[in-house]
């Protein structure tokens, strides 16, 4: 959940929604790129995009110096790095392509991100993402009523409800069809060698990304590389076959070091957006927690958090609301419009918290096949800020929605300190790779942390000319 109250992010998502319409029909350079265009913006609204790191400059070198590969290109490219700790990248129609840090923080070398970049870049050249835009999205995190979203629900609520949990839209969630993918790897690993990279690297990413999702699946991983970019053995080994037939064209790395240009880069959740512990949500830059009921998927994007129970029955949701009227304001506002819309009667009611704060709140009686539940919303005012939950439950979990608004508390100074965020730190080996992985954080698993070097064991990581280590700070906001 980031600093700001936003409608833009829910136009966008609108506009892209018909702009897909094209797709019936052929589809010009120019409208790919005002789908592309459209789309890039609601996934920096979505995702968050880093531009403070020095990395970001570095992608783009590498991802023109492969442009100018390109028979004459059709589009202008664009590559940015997604605030986002999984393991992804993706091509968006026009030359829009994205790579997270998190699949940045496992590479080694500037073969491995210019194999990566390629791929994408065949995908935008080649038109595959605007020809797969009809391809099935992610599921929402609770499916509410139609009366329910655009009626009682807001609008921009309503959206963040029954849209996918994920990064989402059909543009980012679907898949490559295995022929796509067979061209852009392919085509891909051809033009990176033309660029002057190893196109052997794009095989050893491959691998090491389906090392980071096997390990990271007994944690419930959210959206990764592979949940658009099917990954089959088979596909490494075509391009091992393919590799010996390629000339590669000599040429000098952009950076001698890519391990150098990772030092100091956040890795996992950034703590800016807020962090879970346990079902407890912290936010050090807005100051405040939230306490979610026990066992309930939670969920935490830049413009809500939110929690599901596993029937997908009951939700809890938070946002921003419009900071030009006061809490007050807001609970009349919607008392006005179910009373008008609905000629619904409705009471606000208002608790005042132990630390100073005051909610308006309004409930509405509802049934939905055949089970009695209740809608509410609240309003809360706090700091610059006024924050809009949102609570759908069957009644005989109504307490858990009312106990989660009523957890809303500042965020305390111990809290504050139990926050740390996660650095990578690039060390010359000096000593034994025991001491190695005691240099690193204990909130890393050991196996990972051999799969961030690309080894398999603690001797070969010893080896090595540079490693990568974790480092753990306390979260200190930036000035």
């Amino acid at each position: 959940m980031s600093i700001q109250f936003s409608r833009i992010h829910w136009r966008s998502a609108g506009l892209s929604a018909a702009l897909i319409v094209l797709i019936g029909c052929a589809v010009s350079p120019q409208q790919e790129q005002q789908i592309g265009a459209e789309n890039a913006k609601m996934v920096e609204t979505q995702i968050g995009v880093e531009r403070s790191h020095p990395l970001a400059d570095y992608v783009s070198q590498v991802g023109q110096r492969l442009v100018a590969q390109l028979d004459q290109p059709e589009f202008t490219y664009h590559f940015a790095i997604l605030d986002d700790p999984t393991p992804n990248a993706f091509a968006l129609p026009g030359g829009y392509i994205f790579i997270s840090r998190g699949l940045l923080a496992i590479m080694n070398s500037e073969d491995e991100l210019a194999g990566v970049l390629a791929h994408e870049i065949i995908h935008v050249s080649e038109h595959h993402s605007i020809k797969q835009m009809r391809s099935s999205i992610l599921p929402s995190l609770v499916e509410l009523p139609g009366n329910i979203v655009g009626g009682v629900v807001s609008e921009d609520l309503g959206a963040l409800i029954n849209t996918p949990i994920s990064a989402g839209n059909s543009l980012i969630s679907a898949k490559y069809s295995r022929t796509h993918e067979s061209e852009s790897d392919s085509l891909g690993i051809a033009l990176a060698a033309k660029a002057g990279y190893q196109p052997s690297a794009m095989a050893d990413i491959l691998k090491r990304m389906n090392d980071v999702v096997e390990l990271e699946l007994e944690q419930e991983i959210e959206k990764s590389y592979f949940d658009s970019h099917p990954y089959t053995p088979e596909r490494v080994a075509a391009i091992q076959k393919q590799v010996p037939e390629i000339s590669v064209t000599s040429s000098a790395p952009v950076q001698p070091s890519m391990l150098n240009q990772l030092d100091g880069l956040l890795y996992g959740p950034n703590p800016a957006k807020g962090v879970f512990k346990q079902q407890v949500f912290l936010h050090p830059d807005l100051d405040f927690t939230i306490d979610f009921p026990a066992q309930w998927h939670t969920m935490n994007q830049p413009q809500v958090v939110a929690a599901a129970n596993k029937q997908q029955t009951a939700l809890i949701g938070m946002t921003m609301a419009d900071p030009q009227f006061t809490a007050a304001d807001h609970a009349a506002k919607f008392q006005g419009m179910l009373q008008q819309r609905y000629g619904y009667d409705a009471q606000i009611d208002t608790h005042k918290y132990a630390w100073g704060g005051q909610s308006y709140s309004v409930s509405l009686p509802t049934e939905v096949k055949g089970v009695a539940s209740t809608i509410q919303q609240q309003w809360l005012s706090y700091g610059e800020h006024v924050y809009q939950m949102f609570g759908y439950a069957p009644n005989t979990q109504l307490d858990l929605v009312d106990s989660t608004m009523k957890s809303f508390a500042p965020l305390t100074d111990k809290a504050r300190s139990s926050i740390t965020s996660l650095h990578i730190k690039t060390v010359s080996p000096n000593g034994s790779a025991a001491a190695l992985m005691k240099q690193s954080s204990p909130a890393v698993k050991p196996e990972m942390l051999l799969i961030l070097n690309g080894v398999t064991n603690q001797e070969a990581l010893s080896q090595l000319p540079q490693v990568k280590i974790l480092e753990e700070k306390v979260w200190q906001k930036p000035q």
